[in-house]
């Protein structure tokens, strides 16, 4: 009898890129003397923030709990694209960055803990946080001797992407979406008990081409799996958990990890499981 080894249920839509043309940018290194003058267009929202050995940092004073600064000489009304290379300085609190902030109470939020790999993107309306993305596992333990570059881009209607490198690699990667999003706001930086550092930031908005050509998105399925030397596997897949067709070529293991991608095209849902046709049951 042929046993399943793992029940795979992932979707994906695939990524087109679009024209664009830039409308407006800003970048800033902080390379300027200590003190609490931020520079022109730096706002802080909540807390009280400084620069510091050429970095930006919230004061010292352990109060309150969160801080909040944000650059407010680009305002964000259309898609845009922006950075900044962030130090982790305590492995247990929550910091980011925030964009499209309109006061302390609205804004989007994407934040990491660089003790366990957990991951949020959060809506705060009115004072309340949404959760719009959560995970747990993506990204691993941030050494606090380095700075990461942290990307956030949007096509201007709601979705969002993220990147968190390290200067030579994508650590974790993602979307999320909104579909009642913020119009306008700025962008800057987030902090729980005054444990970032940020030694560059860089935004830029853009127009989105009105005329370009038609295009159509479909989604896909990635089934991924780590393999053992020598064990062959099929993948079949089914759409009522009933009836299975192979999908694909069998695969022969080598210890290392296997994605393939598999269209569901026009497919309100799919299976996908991963056998080993030698098991006994």
């Amino acid at each position: 009898m042929i046993t399943p080894h793992s029940l795979v249920l992932a979707g994906m839509a695939s990524l087109l890129a679009v024209a664009a043309h830039a409308q407006d940018g800003f970048s800033d290194d902080f390379d300027r003397p200590d003190g609490t003058d931020l520079g022109e267009g730096w706002t802080e929202r909540v807390g009280d923030w400084e620069i510091n050995n050429n970095l930006l940092r919230p004061v010292q004073t352990g109060a309150p709990l969160e801080r909040l600064v944000s650059y407010d000489g680009v305002t964000i009304d259309r898609a845009f694209e922006f950075d900044g290379e962030i130090r982790w300085s305590s492995r247990n609190h929550w910091n980011g960055v925030a964009f499209q902030v309109q006061d302390e109470d609205n804004y989007y939020l994407f934040r990491a803990r660089a003790d366990n790999g957990s991951l949020q993107a959060m809506k705060r309306a009115d004072g309340a946080f949404d959760p719009l993305y959560t995970n747990r596992s993506d990204l691993p333990v941030l050494d606090d001797s380095v700075f990461y570059r942290l990307t956030v881009k949007s096509d201007g209607r709601g979705t969002f992407w993220w990147s968190i490198s390290d200067g030579e690699e994508t650590l974790a990667n993602g979307s999320f979406f909104d579909e009642d999003p913020f119009e306008n706001g700025s962008a800057g930086f987030y902090s729980v008990h005054d444990t970032i550092e940020v030694d560059s930031f860089r935004i830029e908005t853009f127009d989105l081409e009105t005329e370009a050509p038609d295009m159509q998105v479909h989604t896909a399925v990635e089934v991924e799996f780590d393999t053992r030397p020598g064990i062959h596997y099929l993948i079949e897949s089914s759409r009522d958990l009933e009836d299975w067709t192979v999908a694909g070529d069998p695969i022969t293991g080598d210890g290392d990890n296997v994605s393939l991608m598999f269209s569901t095209r026009g497919q309100d849902r799919h299976f996908f499981r991963v056998l080993n046709p030698t098991a006994a049951d």
